[in-house]
């Protein structure tokens, strides 16, 4: 069972740690119990602010607000339920869940942070780290004790959490509690004298919520205190269900599927603390960010709106290839969105903040320009990448070679290419491949086969849409016999070429009209045993005999 627990003493603390799973939840049968913590709170508790009786029934915000405390509270009895169902015990929960929030104050007022490393969340141990500091120049020791039994001991709210959306019954089931309980404080300074409190004296906690409460009086800020702070334990029990008993709340093998699930669900929910913790635990498990990283952020005014709140987030992120990655993959889904200006933006934020800013943040930005034929603005994000200390690769100078041959525009491809060579970035597979294509484009197919015979003696990999540029341009020519000998010719070197390459012409020649020549290249397929699209499988047997 993972525990997290937050002391409400002024300010909202989330604390993370462990505990065993109550005995009964030990011996559930198909619903396991988690037994280490992700280290986040979910959908952290805040008290709902009061509403006139006059405004709630009254007005719409009073409607809309009535709605939404309606539905706050199907949520928590839909969560309750369905934990009942698994043999979960109230009393013995709020047993354990009494001696968890015992355990972690007594090591914050002890200053134990070797305990407390253990217990808590990495944000959490800082932030308490700099409190025992704080205290420990004013007092020199503290003592704490709570009183029981505790006066009162409620649900606040429950929560389900799905974390497979192909199998619902994968779930977290998350509880806040709120304790009433009464306290003794003393501090002492460095002589052992009484400087503050008194533990003969019992500090009660009223359940007024107008109250001034303090949960850990040692912890008290110095600023004015809010009338409607309240000490609450916000315990967070995630039973996760399964069949195999030594499931965690993190699976032993994890994919980059899993985590981008992770993380989207976080994003939509802008739990930017989860976010946060889930991109740094995917660089360590070496469950690298994808394209499906970022998905949450969609091409909409109020999906765009959270991107200074992601950007903050991932600055806060581990130093090194985790924050690179994120801030790298973030600029991939902008441009994926064609949001130039934001990736850009993203650009700046590293470079100022020195996030290892590299050929990776500038290459999509780059694709997105050149496949919108965006010219003048790519060659300005060349410069910029200069600028920053950034050299262009053969990929970057390959984005725009390739809008310039797709364009025919054999021009700007040829000094494209002087410009490669005057870098001394070679040429790979993409390289030719662009020199083909803008050849193809402007009918010059003469110049495609010398190119591709160039590629045989370079030694280099030709990419299979080489070949069908090269075949689409014999068809669009007319040389419908050329065509059929140059697939011939390239074909058993490669089973997933020839499926392709046969397949594309044998579709083209459906569509002009060209039976005879069709019927010569389906009956190869067919002795070599390629792959048929189903229109053509259709055709083959039903329009065409190819044996005679």
């Amino acid at each position: 069972m993972a525990v997290e627990l937050s002391v409400f003493s002024i300010k909202k603390r989330l604390v993370t740690t462990q505990a065993r799973a109550p005995p009964q939840a030990r011996q559930m049968g198909a619903l396991k119990v988690s037994v280490s913590s992700p280290g986040f709170i979910y959908e952290p508790f805040a008290p709902r602010e009061p509403m006139p009786f006059w405004r709630r029934w009254f007005t719409k915000s009073g409607w809309r607000r009535t709605k939404d405390d309606i539905i706050l509270e199907l949520k928590s009895a839909y969560a309750i339920t369905k934990l009942r169902k698994s043999g979960y015990s109230k009393h013995q929960f709020y047993k354990e869940a009494i001696e968890l929030y015992k355990e972690i104050s007594a090591q914050i007022a002890n200053g134990d942070k070797n305990s407390l490393r253990k217990a808590v969340t990495e944000k959490m141990y800082s932030e308490l780290k700099n409190e025992i500091k704080q205290r420990e120049s004013r007092w020199s020791k503290v003592y704490w004790e709570m009183i029981e039994p505790v006066i009162k001991i409620r649900t606040l709210r429950a929560r389900l959490i799905g974390v497979d959306r192909n199998d619902l019954n994968k779930v977290f089931i998350q509880l806040t509690l709120e304790f009433l309980t009464k306290q003794k404080f003393e501090a002492y300074d460095s002589k052992g004298t009484i400087v503050a409190g008194d533990k003969t004296k019992e500090l009660a906690h009223s359940s007024t919520p107008n109250l001034k409460i303090e949960s850990l009086p040692f912890l008290r800020k110095l600023h004015h205190i809010s009338p409607n702070c309240r000490p609450i334990l916000s315990i967070t029990t995630r039973f996760f269900a399964t069949q195999s008993p030594n499931t965690n709340s993190f699976p032993d093998k994890r994919t980059v599927a899993y985590y981008d699930d992770l993380v989207n669900a976080a994003g939509r929910e802008r739990d930017f603390n989860m976010l946060h913790y889930l991109l740094n635990k995917r660089a360590r498990d070496n469950c690298y960010n994808s394209t499906n990283t970022f998905k949450f952020i969609a091409n909409t005014n109020n999906s765009l709106s959270i991107l200074d709140d992601v950007t903050q987030t991932l600055a806060r992120l581990d130093n090194g290839f985790a924050r690179m990655s994120a801030y790298n993959t973030l600029i991939a889904r902008l441009c994926k969105l064609d949001r130039i200006k934001e990736s850009l933006h993203i650009v700046d934020i590293m470079a100022c903040g020195q996030y290892g800013l590299n050929i990776c943040s500038f290459n999509p930005i780059l694709n997105s320009l050149t496949s919108r034929k965006k010219m003048e603005e790519a060659w300005h994000v060349i410069d910029m990448m200069k600028t920053v200390g950034v050299s262009p690769d053969i990929t970057s100078f390959n984005y725009l070679l390739t809008a310039y041959c797709y364009n025919g525009n054999l021009m700007a491809a040829s000094k494209m290419m002087k410009r490669i060579e005057e870098e001394e970035l070679g040429a790979d597979s993409r390289t030719y491949d662009a020199l083909v294509l803008g050849a193809c484009r402007a009918g010059k197919v003469e110049g495609a086969l010398m190119v591709l015979r160039r590629i045989e003696d370079d030694k280099v990999h030709a990419l299979h849409s080489t070949h069908l540029h090269i075949i689409s341009a014999f068809l669009k020519l007319g040389y419908y016999a050329q065509a059929v000998k140059f697939v011939m010719i390239y074909a058993g070197r490669d089973a997933a070429l020839d499926t392709e390459s046969f397949g594309l012409l044998a579709s083209k020649l459906v569509k002009l009209g060209r039976f005879e020549e069709a019927k010569v290249v389906l009956k190869e397929m067919q002795g070599r045993r390629l792959v048929m699209s189903d229109k053509l499988r259709k055709y083959c047997n039903s329009d065409v005999k190819l044996v005679e």
